[in-house]
């Protein structure tokens, strides 16, 4: 070992050992807080257990187009559900429209669930959604 690199490792144990401590003492914060200040204002939620779950469903979209056949001319493709609207909170609230006229035809995502092939739960993630568009609206009020 070189003394470079002991003085790097004596540098780490040093900021571990006393700096970082330090530091936590005089946080006046806790982390959920911080968290809370710098990303509710721009619409990001903690993301849940469950979150993830619902994520791991929705990603098993290919996006066939076969649950979007059952939504002809209705003005909203089932398919934005996993596509679009589960990947990010921050514009979810710009499709509230699209996400309310699926949630008040559920026949419509039920159809396109038995035409998909790899089974991805619309109505599941549908609700989902709304429920994390609630989550994220309460989260920009609080934030302002």
């Amino acid at each position: 070992m070189t003394q470079k690199e002991f003085a790097g490792y004596v540098r780490i144990v040093f900021r571990a050992a006393f700096v970082r401590p330090i530091q936590v003492a005089f946080r006046s914060e806790p982390g959920s807080d911080r968290f809370r200040r710098n990303f509710l204002p721009e619409g990001l939620v903690p993301t849940s257990a469950e979150d993830r779950e619902r994520l791991r469903e929705a990603s098993r979209c290919i996006h066939c187009g076969l649950c979007d056949a059952a939504a002809i001319g209705v003005g909203v493709s089932p398919s934005l559900v996993p596509l679009v609207f589960a990947r990010t909170a921050v514009e979810l609230p710009l499709a509230g429209r699209e996400l309310a006229l699926l949630l008040a035809r559920p026949e419509l995502l039920e159809v396109g669930e038995r035409l998909c092939p790899e089974r991805v739960p619309l109505v599941r993630l549908a609700r989902w959604l709304g429920e994390r568009l609630e989550r994220v609206r309460e989260a920009a009020a609080e934030a302002a």
